[in-house]
């Protein structure tokens, strides 16, 4: 606006004086183009002082990872420590003081179990799944890996023991096979196919026309949202960790597809221990115990039928979800 308005007043003012003899064209002129040489570096100017500025508050954003502390590492503890033995005690979490996320929790887990954890949307299934995998710190004495305070325990040797597939998976800009093989470091393309079976996704896979050489977009851009989350799978599957974590996983999937990966990964976790975040219910009944929340709390807990029996909120959910998969049939 500034470069623009200059040298409309200097037209103006200039064709003025022209006009009353005042000066000569030859001077406005000039005066214009001076005008046209100053423009540029003040442009440049401004964007330099910009760049300057985004260069500094990046800056401070790298200091303050060079700043932080890392996590203590204690290598007197051996890497097949963690059993699969979980308890969890009195569990309270908030993001800020104002809501309390999780209030009360307690559980435990044997090792081999698979335990569902199951409620509607913002019951804190995500932010359970997150303290126990070390993504947010739990309140000490709160949190047991085989009667070891997760806080004891180093970060690297709680994550070389559990395997997750969160809700938003990640895919990198690499190949299906190498997406899968990232769960284990020394993977051979057998063991890539035999996870992508049990994750129901071979058959897509083998499809393409590169297979499991085929190169996938930034995120895995290139496949659908539930191809994401069963190459997301397989790479957990795949992995030599004895305690799995799925955070609600299977959204992106239909029912039929989610009954079949679950009843596939029987095979490859029944001597390991699986919590299961989902939606969907009938996935889930045959879960050595099933957790319900609401507002933060496990409200009710049991086998699948000693939940029905109880005709509680998990019945009146499981039955609505059964009414619903009926109509989507009937259509």
């Amino acid at each position: 606006v500034f470069a623009s308005s200059s040298v409309i007043i200097l037209l103006w003012v200039g064709g003025n004086k022209v006009a009353n003899g005042e000066t000569t064209i030859g001077v406005v002129v000039s005066l214009v183009m001076y005008a046209g040489l100053l423009i540029w570096p003040s442009m440049a100017l401004g964007w330099v002082i910009a760049i300057y500025q985004r260069g500094i508050a990046s800056t401070r954003r790298i200091q303050e990872i060079f700043d932080e502390i890392p996590e203590p590492q204690d290598d007197s503890y051996e890497k097949d420590l963690l059993k699969g033995q979980i308890s969890v005690r009195n569990l309270n979490f908030s993001y800020n003081a104002k809501y309390e996320v999780l209030s009360d929790v307690s559980f435990d887990v044997e090792p081999g179990n698979t335990i569902a954890i199951v409620g509607r949307t913002g019951s804190g299934k995500s932010t359970l799944i997150g303290l126990l995998s070390g993504i947010y710190k739990a309140q000490r004495g709160s949190v047991f890996y085989n009667d070891i305070d997760i806080n004891d325990i180093p970060l690297s040797l709680l994550r070389s023991s559990i395997s997750l597939v969160p809700q938003e998976t990640f895919l990198f800009s690499d190949t299906v096979g190498e997406n899968i093989a990232f769960g284990k470091e020394d993977a051979d393309l057998p063991a890539i196919e035999r996870a992508a079976v049990l994750a129901s996704i071979a058959d897509e896979i083998n499809s393409f026309p590169e297979k499991y050489e085929t190169s996938l977009g930034e995120r895995g851009i290139t496949v659908s949202g539930g191809q994401r989350q069963r190459i997301a799978i397989a790479r957990a599957l795949i992995s030599d960790a004895l305690i799995i974590y799925i955070d609600d996983s299977l959204s992106n999937v239909d029912t039929v597809t989610e009954k079949l990966i679950l009843n596939n990964m029987k095979q490859i976790i029944k001597n390991k221990t699986a919590l299961i975040v989902t939606q969907r219910l009938g996935a889930i009944s045959d879960a050595d115990e099933i957790l319900y929340m609401k507002d933060g709390k496990i409200i009710e807990r049991g086998t699948h039928k000693t939940m029905m029996s109880l005709d509680g909120e998990y019945a009146a959910l499981y039955r609505e979800q059964e009414s619903i998969e009926a109509l989507e049939e009937e259509n």
